[in-house]
Order: structure tokens, then C-alpha cells, then sequence
């Protein structure tokens, strides 16, 4: 109905990934079959990224998909959409319309399109950060800083993200013990002494370790690395692992960071994804800003994150922020490392939606090393984990 706006699911975008969606010239072609008009400008890369569009769009979108055709490209897309389908519970995708194809995966239908605090901190992390302070949201609310006493949770943290990398390549549904030791291989460090390594971290620098919050209880984790020039550098040219670097290697402040690694709290624990990322959306974010935090920042230096591709999905949604392959692998792995440059003298940040993007990360530097964020985490110690 006109007014009506519609996006589709994150988890949906991501399984779509770049390649799952109609091309542009075989998509306009279609719509000129059925008298449809295309959409506006840059409303296809939007509905793409999980953003609300007019809803005509997702429906238009999953027409085309369901659309019985001859040709390969069309059967393949349409395969991706009948996979989604089939794990979210329909045996039978066939057997169900349009209609109730959009209720799987789109999210509930808006009446007017809203600034978006965009769910997916791997794609949309600059977009939150614009939208955090336009609805005067306290930005380190969700961080759960970790107190002296709490070396624990920097180990159950680490166990948290071990489970996520195992399970990303070996099936969601495996045992936290097996998913631990599919980990281990996949990066070739142990839990327990990769545990090691984040405590001497996090003992350097209390901010390298941080845990998501939801105002109850942590839903995440994250690690991220303020290290010195020559470092990163050894790290994004596959020369070092990131994981044996010592405090000593730490420049902190430093704006170039090592996005070391992150997840969501295993659904053993009782987290649910799809409702939580916005607090690791958030979290990671204050994290980087508050580490990056030095004069001359996005002008006369820039802001450089590297991190590892890890799995195929978290490689998609690094592409979708501008993450590019450094065309090196992490050091005595098959993993692509990934890096994003963010500068005022890059073409996009000549922008106003970039230098307004800039604006709101130093703002977030400054809150965060304000008296009333001192004041916050001081009274953690004694938050429900």
C-alpha cells in the first residue's frame, strides 16, 4: 500500500550476498514487462543492505526470484531464496505465495520511512553511529567493560568466539566442544592459549577486550588491537600473526587497529542473534573509536582497520562496509586479511555523508573520554553478566 516501507532481514541480505540477487539489466527489463517502474535512484542498492524502502521494492525484488524461468542465472538466484526458505522452517517453499515469502524474510512494515540504526555492525557500523546521536542514545551503554577481578569473563569471552568460528565452518547446530577445537584449526592456536594472549591484552589495555550490552546482561564480544605502524603492516602483509603481538607492539592510542575478532554470545547461553546485534553493533564501535582516539585523525591521518575474513559471510558483510582484500592471507592460513581507510582526502569522504560520518566518530571519541562515561564504567563492577 502506498506509505508502506519494507526491509528485508539481515540474515536474509547476508545469505543473498552479493551474488543472490537479480542483476540490474535483466531486473529493469522484467519490470518493463509487467509496466512496473524501476526504483528510485540507489533504492536497489538500499533494499540490498537491509534498509526501508517504499515496500513495493521487496515485493517487486521477490517476484522476479519466484518467477518460474528457463534461464540459468534466474533458477540459481531463485535456489538461494528456496534455501533461506527451507531453514526457516517450509519444507515446501513452492506451495506458499508471494505474501507470505515477504512475512519470512522482511521485517515488519513501516508507514514512513525512519533514520535507521541499522542492525548489522559489520556493514552499517557508520550509519548506526549517525543515528545513535540523532536519537540521543548514551553510546557507552553498550559497553560492558571488564573490572581487575573478572579475568573469568575475558576467558569465557574467548570461549564465545572460539564456538562462533568453529560453527561457521563446520554448521551452526555443532557442540560448543567440537566447534572449539574446529577453531583451533582454523586459525591454528589453542583456546586456551589464545586465552592467554587476550588477558595480557586486556590487562595492557582494559578497552581490547569489551563485551556488548543489552542493559541487562552481555550479548557479545569484541577484541580490537591499537598498534603501532610497523606492526599492522607485518600483520596485513601476512608476515605476523595478530595473535602473538604483546602489549609492547600496542601504540595506544593508534589509528591503526587490528579488528581481532568478535561474536554474539552462544545460543547455548540464551542469545539471540537477530535481537542483540545492535548492541555489537554499538559496542565494537565505541571500542574502535575510543582506541583510535589522536589528533590529525581522518585529515592528516587516517583511520585504518584490518581484520581477517575469517568465514565467506563475515568477508561479505566486511565488503559491504568497503572493506577490500589486501590480496595477502593471515599469516600460515588461507584466511584473506581485509582492510578499510577511512581520510578526508578519499573521494567518498569528500562527501557530506562522510565528513558527516567523521564528525560523529570524533564526537564519539570525545563522550567517551568525557566525566559522565568515567562515571558510568566506574559503576560496573558490580553489573549482572
Amino acid at each position: 500500500m502506498p506509505g508502506e516501507y519494507r526491509a528485508f532481514r539481515m540474515d536474509f541480505c547476508d545469505h543473498m550476498g552479493p551474488d543472490g540477487w537479480p542483476a540490474v539489466d535483466p531486473f529493469k527489463s522484467w519490470l518493463d514487462q509487467k509496466n512496473l517502474p524501476y526504483f528510485k535512484s540507489g533504492g536497489y542498492a538500499l533494499v540490498k543492505k537491509g534498509v526501508y524502502q517504499p515496500a513495493r521494492y521487496c515485493r517487486d525484488v521477490i517476484r522476479y526470484l519466484v518467477e518460474e524461468s528457463p534461464l540459468p542465472e534466474r533458477i540459481r538466484k531463485r535456489n538461494r531464496l528456496i534455501e533461506y526458505l527451507r531453514a526457516q522452517g517450509i519444507p515446501d517453499p513452492r506451495q506458499i505465495d508471494v505474501k507470505d515469502i515477504i512475512e519470512k524474510v522482511c521485517r515488519p512494515v513501516r508507514k514512513r520511512p525512519a533514520l535507521q540504526a541499522i542492525g548489522d555492525s559489520f556493514r552499517d557500523g557508520l550509519s548506526t553511529i549517525r543515528d545513535m546521536f540523532t536519537f540521543r542514545k548514551v553510546p557507552w551503554t553498550y559497553v560492558r567493560m571488564l573490572q581487575e577481578d573478572e579475568e573469568h569473563l575475558v576467558r569465557e569471552s574467548i570461549r564465545w568466539m572460539f564456538i562462533e568460528l568453529g560453527r561457521s565452518v563446520a554448521g551452526p547446530k555443532m557442540r560448543a566442544e567440537c566447534a572449539i577445537k574446529q577453531g583451533e584449526v582454523r586459525i591454528g592456536i589453542t583456546e586456551a592459549e589464545y586465552e592467554e594472549s587476550a588477558i595480557a591484552w586486556w590487562k595492557a589495555e582494559p578497552w581490547t577486550v569489551i563485551r556488548a550490552w543489552n542493559g541487562s546482561r552481555a550479548v557479545g564480544m569484541s577484541i580490537g588491537l591499537p598498534v603501532a605502524r610497523a606492526t599492522y603492516e607485518a600483520v596485513r602483509d601476512g608476515q605476523l600473526k595478530s595473535y602473538t603481538c604483546t602489549a609492547q607492539q600496542f601504540r595506544n592510542p593508534s589509528p591503526d587497529l587490528l579488528v581481532e575478532g568478535a561474536s554474539m554470545r552462544p545460543y547455548e547461553d540464551g542469545s539471540s542473534l537477530r535481537k542483540q546485534t545492535n548492541a555489537l553493533v554499538l559496542a565494537m564501535t565505541c571500542q574502535q573509536a575510543y582506541l583510535s582516539t589522536i589528533p590529525g585523525l581522518f585529515t592528516s591521518i587516517p583511520l585504518r582497520l584490518l581484520a581477517p575474513a575469517g568465514t565467506k559471510q563475515n568477508e561479505r558483510r566486511a565488503r559491504w562496509i568497503g572493506y577490500r582484500p589486501t590480496g595477502t592471507c593471515f599469516h600460515g592460513t588461507d584466511i584473506s586479511m581485509l582492510e578499510l581507510t577511512f581520510q578526508y582526502s578519499h573521494p567518498k569522504w569528500l562527501r557530506p555523508i562522510g565528513a558527516s560520518a567523521a564528525g560523529a566518530w570524533q564526537r564519539l571519541q570525545f563522550e567517551l573520554r568525557g566525566a559522565e562515561a568515567e562515571r558510568y564504567f566506574a559503576e560496573q563492577r558490580n553489573s549482572v553478566t
